[in-house]
């Protein structure tokens, strides 16, 4: 007991004396806001779409694929933009942007009489929103390296924990006062997390002049970056893919539990409550994977995280009511959560000092047009087969990712005999190679900041 009490007063301690963890702990609460305020109204979409006036099933599904695009679009051609900007003026600056849009945004729809108004401003979402992805990039420039998987499964935990919390609340919300008075609940909540950041995170911003790649690659393109980072373009096109499986049933998900639901005056609770299921196990999955990735590689973590969602993706296809259907997403949350914060680390590990921004716009570009296409795709296979055959494919995308990570670590394993290492350019590359084996390129330089920062590490 002594020597517990002595470790928390250590962490505690810690905590107060250095500013990175201070920061991390503000952005924690910031992030959980932001989560629980667009999970007020967005699970819900295609129920909204019905009470705006649709009531054709074949039309509510393309409705709900439309509506879950939408934004995609926008997120993906500005991800690229907002992330040099952030390393160009500062990064604190994209998460007073984005959640003072996003609170824009849901007010908005709380304001919304047609269909189409929900889809003009889901389409506004793409383009000046992006909390998630903003605080991703301060985090991973502020802590040091090493703690690059702990912040990123911290962070990744509030994110599940308000994906659990939120849509429950929010579906007993919708019920009782409707979706109008949800969505004005979620933008306060885009308001606290605007008002905690503008307030609580000390960002020592240094726009990088110099450095290894820095000057001769801050106005390169996207190809240009992709040509010369071999390894982040394969994190891209993986990402891509994952992003592509992860939402490929979601738009019509809502739809499968109206089918199995016995208790249709309830469908927006017991959807949320589904929602909460694999969130609540994401939110496990950050705690355990961050850790576990710092230890034995990101890379490998990948691998096991994708055949798990294949594995539990599959009996989906076969649920015959919504308490099965929750158990296996629950399941199927820690796997896929543990999946995308595999490959947010190696993207932050892999990218120098003062690209981050660039880096993960990119990456996040990528992601967004898997997102974008998986919606439209995955109501199209609902409209001409069925919901479970859109289930099945989702597995069968889970299965295909996981074998291209698994022949990538095969054969980085069979060329050096390193499972911790990685081919340049191989989708899966973990660009931080163990001790025994020289890297193949020079170590970059940590700034001045990042030293002080880890200096009691």
């Amino acid at each position: 007991m002594c020597h517990l009490r002595y470790r928390l007063r250590r962490v505690l301690c810690r905590g107060f004396h250095e500013p990175w963890r201070r920061n991390l702990a503000v952005l924690w609460l910031a992030q959980l806001f932001s989560v629980a305020g667009f999970n007020t109204i967005l699970p819900f979409l295609p129920f909204y779409v019905q009470h705006l006036g649709v009531t054709n099933p074949s039309e509510v599904k393309v409705w709900a694929g439309m509506l879950s695009s939408g934004p995609m679009i926008g997120f993906a051609v500005m991800a690229p933009i907002w992330g040099r900007l952030a390393d160009r003026r500062g990064r604190k600056l994209m998460v007073l942007r984005a959640s003072c849009g996003g609170m824009v945004v849901l007010a908005l729809m709380g304001l919304a009489s047609a269909p189409w108004h929900l889809l003009a401003i889901r389409v506004l979402q793409g383009l000046i929103t992006g909390v998630i992805a903003a605080i991703t990039v301060l985090v991973s420039s502020m802590v040091p390296r090493k703690r690059v998987g702990f912040a990123l499964g911290l962070m990744q935990t509030c994110v599940y924990l308000g994906g659990t919390i939120a849509p429950p609340l929010s579906g007993l919300l919708v019920d009782h006062h409707g979706y109008r008075v949800a969505a004005f609940v979620g933008a306060s909540l885009l308001l606290i997390t605007m008002l905690l950041t503008l307030f609580g995170v000390h960002e020592r911003f240094e726009p990088v002049t110099g450095g290894v790649g820095t000057d001769n690659r801050k106005d390169a393109s996207p190809w240009q970056v992709f040509r010369s980072e071999r390894s982040l373009l394969g994190l891209a096109a993986m990402l891509l893919v994952v992003r592509l499986a992860q939402a490929f049933p979601q738009a019509v998900l809502p739809l499968f539990v109206q089918e199995l639901s016995k208790v249709p005056g309830r469908l927006a609770t017991v959807t949320g409550s589904i929602k909460s299921a694999a969130a609540l196990a994401g939110a496990l999955a950050a705690v355990t994977i961050g850790r576990m990735g710092d230890r034995i590689g990101h890379r490998r973590v990948l691998l096991y995280c994708l055949t798990g969602s294949a594995v539990f993706y599959l009996p989906h296809a076969l649920a015959m009511n919504t308490t099965q259907l929750a158990l296996l997403q629950f399941g199927l949350g820690f796997f896929v959560g543990g999946a995308v914060l595999a490959l947010n680390a190696l993207v932050a590990r892999q990218s120098e000092h003062g690209r981050e921004g660039a880096n993960y716009g990119y990456v996040f570009s990528a992601g967004f047009i898997g997102l974008a296409a998986a919606p439209m795709l995955g109501s199209a296979v609902a409209s001409v087969w069925s919901t479970r055959a859109t289930l099945a494919v989702t597995a069968a995308l889970f299965l295909l990712a996981a074998i291209w990570v698994g022949r990538g670590t095969s054969k980085s394993t069979r060329g050096n005999g390193a499972p911790g290492d990685g081919e340049q350019g191989s989708v899966a590359l973990d660009p931080s190679p163990p001790p025994a084996q020289p890297a193949s390129r020079s170590p970059l330089p940590e700034s001045q900041y990042h030293r002080s920062l880890s200096g009691r590490e």
